[in-house]
């Protein structure tokens, strides 16, 4: 070999193998580098199955997209052996596995490894594909198995807290379930403390008791049997409540608290819009006086929140005492003083004679035991939310998912936490000696 096909042959690290580079050819108007790969006469390839050094049988010509070479696309082609005797008495024939590619693939494992690095930065796959030179759909072919072969090596035998929480695929109801283990990485920051980090451990097709007896499939799958979750955190969705008693029945429910506060919330400002249809005037510019928590109030907002409190004969005044009392209850940390106060915030709310906080009081009342739960361990899907920001994120930027599976790879490739065994794209740095 020469110089030129040294340099190339070290750079595909073929160094101990009978491949070698035999030829090397630069199309400058196409902009295209052919890298003709071969091996000697008479060389001997393991066979995919069994390992045992076979001759070989016969050959297939290929060719594998790689890293581009300066402004040129670079292809490496080779007659691909396949050995075995294809007889009873031995191994089937079959393509041998080449070194720098996995098994099937028409990219070289440092072109999955670049997609994989310009995808997980938050790239969509068409700008990924725009910038490698390759079509989107061959781009998601390839990723698509490069992430399913990472999760498959997921070991979540760590996982004990599981939040469940759904988001859409497209507009319409098209949902999945996503489930996250809130505190399954932890990060060292600056100043030495150890913080925890959430990572997506299950994702599934829609939004009922089914998906989340697919979850603990997954789960037993990757050495997580149900019998280990000792806490589930979850909103007040009928079918996950469902999914959970069924599937998860040793574990600890807890309702996400965000979400209970958003249903008073939203029962206090149903009661808001009645009263200011009924009089507008009265409640004309005082938007952001209910809409702020007390302590945010600009001057002139308290005073119109302060002149309308003062209004008995109106609804609202009630109605944000309400919604405030109900945040200020589980800023108690004594756990048996805070279950006394919710009872009697139950109490009130009900004989507030108003009907939206009534019909919210009741919800409340319904998931009293998940709340208690919530206000002793402090889980919650805050972590679960961050992860779907994400999610959103990539979903709007793509336009939406048409193929489940495609979310699927995307969602577990931003947030899984997943290790690919893959080479480094990228030079490693070298320190500056001066």
């Amino acid at each position: 070999m020469n110089d030129e096909t040294t340099v190339f042959a070290l750079a595909l690290g073929l160094q101990g193998t009978p491949w070698e580079v035999q030829e090397i050819n630069l199309d400058a108007p196409n902009k295209k580098l052919t890298l003709r790969l071969g091996f000697a006469r008479g060389s001997r390839f393991p066979h995919p199955q069994t390992g045992e050094l076979l001759s070989v049988h016969d050959t297939l010509e290929r060719t594998w997209r790689h890293m581009n070479f300066f402004q040129f696309a670079c292809e490496i082609a080779a007659p691909l052996p396949r050995v075995g005797c294809g007889g009873v008495e031995g191994p089937p024939v079959q393509a041998v596995h080449v070194p720098w590619a996995r098994p099937g693939s028409g990219f070289s494992l440092l072109f999955e490894a670049m997609m994989v690095v310009l995808c997980k930065s938050g790239m969509t796959v068409q700008e990924t594909a725009r910038i490698l030179g390759e079509w989107p759909k061959r781009v998601w072919r390839a990723l698509v198995p490069v992430v399913d072969q990472a999760m498959e090596q997921l070991d979540l035998s760590a996982t004990k807290v599981l939040c469940i929480d759904e988001t859409s695929t497209r507009k319409g109801h098209n949902y999945i379930t996503v489930a996250s283990d809130p505190r399954a990485v932890s990060v060292v920051a600056a100043d030495g403390t150890t913080r925890h980090r959430a990572r997506v451990v299950a994702v599934t097709e829609g939004r009922d008791s089914k998906a989340v007896g697919e979850v603990k499939a997954f789960l037993a799958q990757h050495q997580c049997p149900a019998e280990q979750i000792d806490t589930v955190v979850k909103d007040m969705s009928a079918a996950y409540e469902k999914g959970v008693q069924e599937h998860f029945p040793q574990a600890e429910r807890v309702v996400d608290f965000f979400h209970v506060v958003k249903l008073v919330g939203e029962g206090f400002d149903d009661v808001r819009k009645r009263e200011h249809r009924e009089n507008p005037e009265l409640f004309a510019g005082s938007l952001w006086a209910w809409r702020k928590r007390e302590d945010n109030l600009t001057d002139e907002e308290a005073q119109i929140r302060s002149r309308l409190l003062k209004c008995r004969y109106l609804q609202t005044g009630r109605a944000c005492m309400i919604l405030e009392a109900f945040r200020e209850i589980f800023q108690i940390p004594d756990l048996a003083e805070l279950e006394m106060r919710l009872h009697e915030w139950y109490r009130w709310a009900r004989r507030s004679q108003i009907s939206e906080m009534k019909k919210a009081a009741l919800t409340v009342k319904a998931h009293f035991k998940e709340l208690l739960a919530f206000a002793r361990t402090r889980l919650s899907n805050a972590a679960a939310e961050a992860l779907n920001g994400l999610i959103q994120t990539a979903k709007r930027k793509s336009r939406g998912f048409r193929d489940p599976r495609h979310f699927r790879a995307i969602i577990f490739l931003l947030g899984g936490n997943l290790h690919f065994d893959l080479p480094d794209p990228f030079p490693t740095p070298t320190l500056n000696p001066q």
